[in-house]
């Protein structure tokens, strides 16, 4: 796979979730684009980079987009999930 050969691809934002009590996210929908373009990047990284991530082969693919993370207090996440 090669940078420059990559197209844009939309993303389907798909509700609001939470790794309580820190972080809070938007779903992406899992399309077929976004799901080829994982699969290619699992495998470049493993094959032309020799880097090996054994967890993330063992659990599904969860596409989110992290909109609150390091300054998101666990009082003020209560207040902003809600």
């Amino acid at each position: 796979m090669r940078l420059q050969s990559l197209t844009p691809l939309p993303l389907i934002l798909k509700g609001f979730g939470a790794f309580v009590p820190r972080v809070i996210y938007i779903n992406l929908l899992k399309t077929p684009e976004l799901l080829s373009l994982h699969n290619d990047l699992m495998v470049t990284q493993e094959t032309s980079l020799g880097i090996v991530y054994q967890t993330s082969k063992n659990r599904s693919f969860s596409p989110h987009m992290t909109v609150a993370f390091r300054d998101l207090t666990q009082p003020n996440f209560r207040a902003s999930w809600t």
